[in-house]
């Protein structure tokens, strides 16, 4: 069997894009809790955006479920999306 060289992770992402407010990076470590049953990984809110991303995963049987959220921190209302993308090693 081959050695798996590949990555894996979990991208989330707010459409549309904005320059210099949706596509900054997001390499901030996260605040990590537990709830229910849930592992939540909530990122710092965006400077400029004002928003918060947020990713939840949890166990369940022989799976990995995922959970993926925006919230909006400002007092102004954002109309916007969220898609994700998550990559897993094959076994």
């Amino acid at each position: 069997m081959a050695a798996n060289t590949g990555f894996t992770g979990d991208r989330l992402w707010i459409a549309p894009e904005f320059r210099g407010i949706t596509d900054l990076p997001d390499n901030e470590p996260v605040e990590i809790s537990v709830e229910n049953g849930w592992t939540i990984c909530a990122a710092p809110v965006g400077n400029e955006s004002l928003l918060q991303r947020e990713i939840r995963a949890r166990a369940t049987d022989h799976r990995v479920q995922l959970e993926h959220r925006i919230y909006n921190r400002g007092k102004e209302p954002v109309e916007c999306a969220l898609w994700c993308l998550t990559v897993m090693a094959r076994w």
